[in-house]
């Protein structure tokens, strides 16, 4: 019951606004993980979010204009540990089709808007894609699946410096670092590898 209405509250908010205080609330009121996940479960949760991101787009056809996105986006989605790019305290939502708060008065997006992004630019092997607000750096890894090149620019130093580790940490691209005025890193980023099995995705 208590996961029901914690289900219906984030849908609620995805509709209404999402506020980083209505999340830390909802984290105060849901059960308590009884051990910590396994890979192996996590990595079902993240095939049952892109199955839900698939009936998202599904329902929302008439006003999207497709019913399905692009596979390669879904495919890239799949393969994406989202829940290496969250807060600890959150990792057990990380794979609820809602925003979750990663500091800074921030969120990554919702898992469904990150996919619709990605499936409208439509990033290629050969072009180059420049993001504004890496956050904790989960579009960015997404984008790296699927872009030759992904320069993402960060103004916040701690999320920039986060984003390196968690990026380099799980092996998707190799950064290198400028200062450019008020923004505090700038990462050039290139895929290094193209891994169907990592992160169990």
């Amino acid at each position: 019951m208590r996961h029901l209405q914690l289900e219906t509250m984030a849908g609620v908010a995805v509709t209404t606004g999402y506020k980083a205080e209505w999340q830390q609330a909802w984290l105060r009121k849901a059960p308590s993980v009884m051990k910590p996940m396994t890979e192996e479960h996590l990595a079902v949760l993240r095939r049952h979010m892109v199955e839900m991101i698939a009936i998202h787009t599904d329902l929302a056809s008439e006003e999207l204009g497709k019913a399905a996105l692009d596979e390669r986006a879904m495919a890239a989605m799949r393969r994406v540990p989202r829940h290496r790019f969250v807060p600890a305290s959150v990792v057990p939502y990380a794979y609820q089709d809602m925003p979750l708060w990663i500091g800074f008065d921030k969120t990554v997006s919702q898992p469904f808007i990150v996919a619709l992004m990605t499936d409208l630019l439509a990033p290629q092997p050969h072009e180059a894609v420049l993001e504004i607000g890496t956050g904790l750096g989960y579009q960015t890894a997404v984008l790296a699946k699927l872009a030759g090149q992904v320069c993402s620019v960060e103004i916040v130093e701690e999320f920039a410096s986060s984003a390196e580790a968690l990026l380099q940490g799980a092996r998707f691209i190799q950064c290198r670092h400028w200062c450019l005025g008020r923004v505090s890193r700038l990462a050039r980023a290139r895929p290094i590898r193209q891994d169907p099995g990592h992160g169990g995705g």
